[in-house]
């Protein structure tokens, strides 16, 4: 399984990733070297979306016995790049592409939010050296941008403010709706094994 959770400095990322790998472990048989958690952030100047957003998934398998937690991944490059460095080394088309490859593979993306006022007072508390509270309007409204009306062969996503509200219910429902859409995919691939082509030579990648 696969779960990309997205989002806001301060929005709950992390609160989110260690609800889920610890709910993920209290399932029968699951051990800790069953979870993996991956940080993505900005990628270096000589590279590229396909090194950094594809190479890495295609190492992955589909299977509900192992589970990828990723903090972050293209998405963020759409938010954070045109904030940081004035403009995103992925375009709109890449990230439909990436998107269409993580559903064939069952992922679902979770995109947490809360009210400026709220990510205010949290940033306050902890402190940050890169994002400043008069960033928070744009993140929000980035984010709820990339994440609104997305259409059906797009991958799955969940929007949770979690502004007032408790994280463990949630992840237990996330994970549920990551076993769900990562079991349609493995039948989908049972009912085309005849074809083991990777993804992008059936799909070709956007330049």
């Amino acid at each position: 399984m696969i779960i990309i959770v997205e989002g806001p400095d301060g929005a709950g990322k992390s609160t989110m990733i260690e609800d889920l790998k610890r709910q993920y472990l209290m399932r029968a048989g699951q051990t800790p070297e069953s979870v993996q958690v991956w940080h993505a952030g900005p990628f270096p100047q000589d590279s590229n979306p396909w090194t950094e957003y594809v190479v890495p998934l295609s190492r992955l398998q589909v299977t509900r016995g192992y589970l990828v937690l990723i903090d972050r991944w293209h998405l963020g490059e759409l938010v954070y790049g045109p904030l940081l460095r004035g403009q995103s080394r992925l375009s709109p088309e890449q990230r439909v592409w990436i998107d269409g490859y993580l559903k064939s593979m069952g992922a679902i993306t979770v995109c947490l939010t809360a009210t400026i006022e709220e990510l205010t007072r949290r940033l306050s508390e902890r402190g940050d050296d890169l994002i400043k509270a008069e960033q928070f309007p744009y993140l929000v409204a980035k984010y709820d941008e990339l994440t609104r009306d997305l259409p059906p062969e797009a991958i799955t996503t969940r929007v949770f403010d979690t502004t007032n509200q408790r994280v463990s219910p949630t992840a237990a429902s996330i994970l549920f709706l990551a076993s769900m859409e990562t079991t349609v995919a493995m039948v989908h691939q049972g009912h085309n094994n005849y074809d083991h082509r990777p993804y992008w030579e059936i799909h070709p990648w956007p330049s």
